[in-house]
């Protein structure tokens, strides 16, 4: 259940970004990628023996797990360094 809020935190971010990247894409104009195909991962939610599917691009799931991984090592790192409790 974290995973997958976590992943539309991620994708929100994303998205939330888009419009600035669009100006910057207005003035020089690349070439469109081809459509790319949707690549499924199936995955149990908390409390569910019953999967469900998530569907993204592959560059959408490297978005997504990049910013899982960075989110955990942030964890790790502030669990490492006490948490910024102020102890």
């Amino acid at each position: 259940m974290f995973v997958r809020r976590f992943a539309a935190f991620a994708l929100l971010a994303a998205c939330t970004a888009a419009p600035a990247l669009a100006q910057d894409a207005s003035q020089a104009p690349a070439a469109k990628p081809a459509h790319e195909k949707k690549v499924c991962r199936y995955e149990k939610p908390t409390g569910s023996n019953l999967p469900e599917a998530t569907c993204h691009t592959k560059s959408e799931w490297t978005q997504i797990d990049s910013a899982q991984q960075a989110y955990a090592d942030e964890m790790k790192h502030s669990v490492m360094s006490g948490g910024g409790q102020g102890h």
